[in-house]
Parts: structure tokens; sequence; C-alpha cells
């Protein structure tokens, strides 16, 4: 899997830059903070705070027209979560195993490789100065999915389940990643085509990003299963939203 993204960065990088050597292709690379919070469309979720992640990345332009480009690249996202929800959880009593109802408390960490494509609109100069945004897409895939959680009875708190440290969750997750994503920055003419910018990025989920019936293994597995009574009855999954909002600096060439 490490061979395959190296060798697909390494495609980028050569591609991209033969190309740059026609007028209105421009290959760039980017990094900065971001600040990751949960969020949800059935409210399964309750996002408990903003955490900071970190982006970076190789881009591409090219320019169509005088002031709109295509731009596209390639992403990694160093991504945080801190959020909670219902669950179910079986504790030992006596000989018998008995499920009770409880809050996770969920610290999240995770890294995906991203490909967004956008359309860029670029002012005319204001001296050195000029300013740009862009709108689009991103489709990506996880490549590590870790998460830390904490169990606690509704009914006797005192009854609790920590984990150690972080654990793998990747089967509990969605490993595809579809997204919407906007931008508002300003490009620094250094010389000739070679540009600093910087900009503010947003990007939102626009899937669910937890799977559905997980098994056994599984946190994210049918809601409270066996149990029909109908103040009781939850979805059969969570919904999981990630949003992101960040600074990135980088050059164009």
């Amino acid at each position: 899997m490490k061979k395959s993204f190296l060798l697909a960065i390494v495609m980028l990088v050569l591609s991209v830059s033969a190309s740059a050597q026609y007028n209105g292709f421009a290959f760039g690379v980017k990094l900065g903070p971001a600040f990751d919070w949960a969020g949800s469309k059935t409210n399964t979720i309750h996002n408990e705070g903003t955490r900071m992640g970190f982006r970076m990345g190789l881009m591409g332009e090219y320019y169509f027209a005088e002031n709109y480009a295509i731009t596209t690249g390639l992403n990694v996202n160093y991504l945080r979560n801190h959020f909670s929800y219902d669950d179910m959880r079986a504790f030992p009593v006596d000989t018998l195993s008995v499920y009770m109802l409880g809050d996770v408390d969920r610290y999240y960490k995770g890294t995906t490789f991203e490909i967004p494509i956008a359309l860029k609109m670029v002012t005319e100069e204001f001296g050195p100065f000029s300013f740009f945004a862009q709108v689009g897409a991103s489709v990506g895939y996880s490549r590590k999915d870790l998460a830390k959680d904490v169990f606690v009875a509704k009914e006797d708190a005192n009854i609790k389940y920590e984990d150690d440290d972080y654990v793998s969750v990747r089967s509990q997750y969605n490993p595809f990643h579809v997204g919407l994503n906007a931008a508002l920055g300003a490009h620094f003419n250094i010389k000739g085509s070679t540009r600093a910018f910087a900009d503010f990025f947003y990007s939102r989920d626009i899937l669910n990003g937890v799977k559905n019936g997980i098994g056994s293994e599984g946190r994210y597995r049918e809601y409270y299963a066996g149990i029909k009574q109908d103040d009781m009855k939850r979805p059969e999954t969570l919904d999981f939203r990630q949003n992101v909002f960040g600074v990135e600096v980088g050059i164009l060439f």
C-alpha cells in the first residue's frame, strides 16, 4: 500500500512538472494546520470539541482562461476528532454477560489520502497581489483509523470501561470519502510565474463515514441488538460527517 501511494505521488509530480513548461500550467506544494470537528445529519453523534490536525499536499493548476483554472493534486490529511454517542456494551456479571446502555466518548485519529478537483477564479493583479476563490469536490481513501473510547453506563456511572491506548477501528469506518470543499486566498508574485500563496479552506464529507452492521468486534454495529421496546429503537448506524477548516501556505511554479 505504501509503495502504491509513493508511486502515485511520483507520477503526479512528473506529469504535472512536464506540463508546467506550457503557459497556463502551474505546479506547487502546500501545507498547513487544520481544525477538525464531527458532524451528523441525524444527531446520532455529538461533537465534543474542535481538535487540531494537519494537511499537506501537491497541487497542479491548468488555466483554461485568463482568470480561471482547474486545480487538482494529492492531499494527505491528518485528522483528529472528539465526539460522543449512545451505545450498548456487554459487561460480565457473575457468569453472565449483561448488556448496558451507556455513553461513549471517542477520541479519533486518522490519515486520509485525497484527490481534490476544483474551479479556481482569480482577480486581476493589485501590485504583486491577486486574490482567488475556488469551489469543488474531492474523493479520498482512509489509510489509518484509530480511536480511544471511554464508555460510562447510563444507570450507574461507576460502571465504566476505558481503552488504555488508541486501537485500530478501520473495520468500523467507510474507507472511501467524498466531500465538498471551498477556499479563499491570495497570491503574492515573487518572480516570473513563481508565486507564494495562502488560503483559508473548508471541507465537509457528503457520505456517512461509518459502516452498517460491522459485526461483533465493531462498536458501530446494530444498536441495542435484541431490544424491541419502542422507547429504545435507534438507527442501525451512526451518521458521521467530517468537517475541516484550515489555513494553507504554499508556492506555485
